[in-house]
């Protein structure tokens, strides 16, 4: 069990933040209380991230993780391979910024 403790939570309702905050995460990786904890588990790893902000992650519904801007013939001659590979590297990019959930709008293959 791991606890994140000392975070400003924003929890996407619309409620305020709530500062000093903990997360409690169990054995299985899910969350299982959340907010100003009285109490911590007293065998949990604990995880001090005072300063930092914690919140769900972001949708982008309109990606192209398949489309890059560079010459047409260039397009053309990549191979879908090599495509996938840059694909996931702005997946990649994508997740590190924030964004866990997205709709490709077009360009990916089926």
């Amino acid at each position: 069990m791991k606890v994140v403790t000392g975070a400003t939570l924003i929890d996407g309702t619309g409620s305020d933040p709530v500062t000093g905050a903990s997360i409690v995460i169990d054995d299985r990786g899910r969350i299982s209380e959340v907010g100003r904890l009285a109490n911590l588990p007293a065998d949990a790893e604990v995880i001090d991230v005072a300063g930092k902000v914690v919140m769900p992650g972001l949708i982008d519904s309109h990606v192209h993780l398949f489309i890059d801007i560079r010459p047409m013939q260039d397009e053309a001659s990549t191979p879908l391979t090599l495509k996938v590979f840059e694909a996931a590297a702005s997946a990649r990019a994508t997740l590190d910024g924030g964004v866990t959930t997205v709709r490709d709008a077009g360009g990916a293959p089926l």
